[in-house]
């Protein structure tokens, strides 16, 4: 491009801009109705701005003669940045309004192109750069600066000098017409508001990089409330906003509202301008997501009684009959939400993992599927409840409930879903899964699930014993037949490998997930409760040395109180004796020197009768006092397991009120924190010094081990997360899970190793080779969270009398809720921002 046209190209786009006070001076002239301009009146800072000659008429201002008579002196850079201005001034005063010569910008621009080549750009080499400066919010090369300050948009410039700023980024400049308007816009005719709205979003577009409406959302967001509801009800929108019917079932799943409380909403929403969809289009979307999917009735459960035996009895019992039918549905509707993901190649790209499971909580048991291949499996969302009852979740009531999905289950299991393969894994707590595959449970002589070992046996490091013989579907359903053939005699069950039952599901054992988060907390739980105990032991001596009974009663002081007085009494009953038998001998004695009848005699007979009786009383008192101290105190009121607990709430880590004090699982994954760790030993080793200090130097080197103990622990619960592993995570997880074990056996010889230690020492490792994902992400998480949910909606439909069609409503609500489509109508929740 030429000189010529790149700054005649410049010169129009300056013109359809009004850019300096001075312009606007100059329009205000023109508005007055004069058709010239002239010096009359002006001010001493208007003379600096405009020279004389700027107010004769335009036809004398533009021709190159009038501008080569005061600016022939080359001048560089300066002289282009002063013709410029001044040109800029005049070619804008020239286009304003309805001048009477009626210049065409076209023109004005050629002619100022034309004067600048020859006159400037020609004879001094220079190249003409324009650009906005940053502090007006736009990156700059150049800024232009003059001696006399006028204000452009929120920039304070100078014009007539060139000033550097190199270390600013250089973006094009770009003039826009604005039109002075002379109407308010309330008093303005239809056509000139569209000729506004339209030159208003030329600006936005150009001012926004192209995104005018992220543009205007950006302005109504910096209105305040009560003036952002004002202008949507003044142009009328706030009364047209409308929820369509997917949107507003997906507000009442997601709130667990019946369909009366839904109708008191759409009322207060309405009177706020907010329309709900009817309820016919909303029942109708909701039969097509489940239609007659969904059966319920009286089914004979057997109940345990508190007198002992059990008794059958009806009760509700809901189910989904066509269980593939259901998956596929989901699988679909996550593929077509595009929500479907193999987890970056961990799980194969040919198949389609989906887990099986069920946990009973809140009356009720619930069995349910999970997808694994989206984003949070074991979300809520994605738990799917395909069969509940209100009934425990004993082996007979198992069958009676899930009999009629063994065939369905089956199906599942190498299914084809477009060109992938379902594969199916069953989960849930480790009694669930004995019960799925026929065992006792973690109670018998052989109580693993995936291989055939005795409770003995585990106590043997795996090092020396090595794996045991692995169960397979074949093997516990040839041991069942022969536990049948032999009687089916439960006590005789260890004879049979425990397998007293058939398997409902068919699917391997080695696609069974060991139940990671109930492993984690037994383990746990052990290990502190052997904590506890050596907190015990130590609140057992303490109660031998304690004098102090003046704070808060309790069974620990009155404990240590009894202790102490039974010390007494036994220490008088021992030199009781010894006063009695000393007088007994001297009487003996006495008689047979001076006779039984001798005074002396008499006497000394007469005072070992007595001591007998101090004796009889006393031996009274200190039976008594074992009975008492015999009976102990209890375990949570000790002064040390006190502060066990203290230390516990000092990192913030609670114990739940019920269910034996266990911990949840949250709480467990911080608890075993290395800081956290030491601030519960520590705990303890200081009160030892304070209280017991002859044992201040044992009790800190126990607390050392119980430290190490649970610090290694620690290193083996991430089996227990939903993340992937690799290979050398799986070689450090094997080295941990060695040393955790050596170190347990070697520290505390006597303990007991539970099936749970087991299934991390010897299965854990088999399980991320196999699959390279620790437990979590094929656990029972899911299936423990659904109940709060289910309790949740049970409040909402507790006026149905009927227990079956409540029931109904409940797994009905449930299911729209789990719809791909409502999931993704929940709007995100929105991050707090850090202040």
């Amino acid at each position: 491009m030429t000189i010529m046209a790149a700054v005649t190209s410049l010169l129009e786009v300056i013109l359809d801009f009004k850019w300096t006070v001075a312009g606007n001076a100059l329009a205000s002239r023109l508005s007055s109705g004069s058709s010239k301009f002239d010096n009359r009146g002006q001010t001493p800072e208007e003379k600096n701005i405009f020279p004389q000659y700027f107010f004769c008429p335009v036809e004398r201002c533009f021709p190159a003669t009038a501008f080569r008579s005061r600016h022939t002196s080359a001048g560089g850079g300066h002289a282009v940045c002063q013709l410029l201005a001044e040109a800029v001034l005049v070619l804008v005063a020239a286009t304003l309004e309805n001048h009477a010569q009626r210049v065409s910008q076209h023109h004005a621009a050629r002619i100022l192109a034309e004067w600048l080549r020859d006159s400037v750009l020609q004879s001094s080499g220079t190249e003409l750069e324009v650009s906005f400066c940053s502090c007006c919010e736009r990156s700059m090369h150049r800024a232009i600066t003059a001696k006399t300050e006028v204000v452009h948009h929120r920039c304070s410039v100078k014009l007539f000098q060139w000033e550097m700023h190199s270390d600013q980024e250089c973006k094009p400049m770009t003039f826009i017409q604005v039109t002075k308007s002379r109407q308010q816009t309330t008093a303005a005719s239809s056509r000139t508001l569209k000729t506004r709205c339209s030159e208003m979003q030329m600006i936005r577009s150009v001012l926004s990089a192209g995104e005018p409406t992220a543009l205007i959302q950006r302005e109504v967001l910096t209105l305040s409330d009560e003036e952002r509801r004002a202008l949507l009800d003044k142009a009328g929108i706030l009364s047209t906003i409308e929820i369509g019917a997917a949107e507003t079932l997906a507000i009442k799943a997601g709130l667990a509202i019946p369909w009366n409380k839904l109708r008191l909403l759409r009322r207060w929403l309405k009177s706020s301008g907010i329309c709900l969809a009817g309820e016919e289009r909303m029942r109708q979307i909701s039969c097509q997501i489940v239609g007659d999917n969904l059966k319920g009735e009286i089914a004979p459960f057997s109940f345990s009684l508190p007198s002992g035996g059990e008794e059958v009895k009806g009760s509700p019992l809901v189910y989904i009959p066509h269980l593939v039918d259901m998956v596929v549905h989901l699988l679909d509707e996550n593929e077509r939400a595009g929500l479907l993901t193999w987890h970056d190649g961990y799980i194969p790209a040919s198949e389609v993992w989906l887990k099986i499971g069920g946990d009973k909580g809140g009356g009720t048991f619930k069995m349910n599927f999970q997808i694994v291949n989206v984003a949070a499996p074991n979300s809520v969302h994605n738990t799917c409840v395909f069969c509940c009852f209100e009934a425990g979740d004993s082996v007979t009531n198992l069958h009676v409930a899930l009999d009629r999905f063994k065939d369905q289950v089956e199906h599942l299991h190498g299914m084809k879903w477009r060109h992938y393969t379902v594969k199916v894994f069953i989960c849930g707590d480790y009694e669930f899964l004995s019960k799925i595959y026929g065992l006792s449970g973690a109670s018998g002589c052989y109580p693993c699930l995936f291989c055939i070992i005795g409770t003995d046996e585990m106590a043997t490091p795996l090092s020396i014993r090595g794996y045991a013989t692995r169960r397979t579907l074949e093997t516990m359903c040839s041991d069942h037949q022969h536990y049948v053939a032999a009687g089916s005699i439960k006590r005789d069950a260890q004879k049979f490998f425990n397998s007293i039952s058939l398997p409902i599901f068919n699917i391997p054992v080695s696609q069974v997930c060991p139940p990671g988060l109930h492993i984690t907390l037994g383990i746990f739980t052990k290990l502190f409760h052997l904590l506890e105990a050596a907190c015990h032991q130590l609140d057992l001596e303490l109660a031998l040395h304690t004098t102090d009974f003046t704070g808060p009663s309790s069974s620990f002081s009155k404990y240590s109180q009894e202790l102490q007085n039974l010390s007494f009494l036994q220490a008088e009953l021992e030199k009781a004796q010894q006063s009695h038998e000393e007088l007994q001998n001297m009487a003996t004695y006495m008689a047979l020197v001076n006779g039984e009848k001798s005074p002396l005699a008499v006497k000394l007979l007469k005072q070992s009768a007595a001591k007998m009786k101090s004796v009889k009383a006393l031996k009274a008192k200190v039976a008594k006092g074992i009975a008492t101290v015999k009976k102990g105190f209890s375990e949570k009121e000790g002064p040390f397991v006190k502060q066990l607990d203290s230390a516990l709430q000092l990192i913030g880590v609670q114990r739940q009120q019920y269910f034996g004090g266990a911990f949840v699982g949250n709480h467990v994954h911080k608890a075993l924190k290395l800081p956290n760790v030491k601030t519960l030993c520590t705990a303890i080793s200081q009160m030892a010094q304070e209280k017991l200090p002859h044992r201040s130097g044992e009790v800190a080197e126990n607390m050392k081990n119980f430290i190490n103990l649970f610090s290694l622990f620690g290193k083996c619960h991430n089996i227990s997360d939903q993340n992937f592993i690799d290979e050398p995570q799986i070689h450090a997880l094997d080295q941990a899970i060695q040393e955790f074990m050596a170190f347990f056996r070697d520290t505390f010889p006597t303990a007991t190793v539970p099936i749970k230690m087991h299934l991390v020492e010897d299965h854990a490792i088999q399980w991320a080779a196999a699959y390279h994902v620790g437990y979590g992400l094929l656990g029972e998480q899911g299936a423990e969270s659904i109940h709060a949910k289910f309790t949740r909606l049970s409040l909402a439909f507790v006026s149905i009398k009927d227990r079956v069609k409540q029931l109904q409503c409940i797994v009905k609500e449930h299911l729209l809720s789990i719809e791909p489509r409502m999931v993704a109508a929940i709007p995100p929740p929105t991050k707090k921002q850090k202040t």
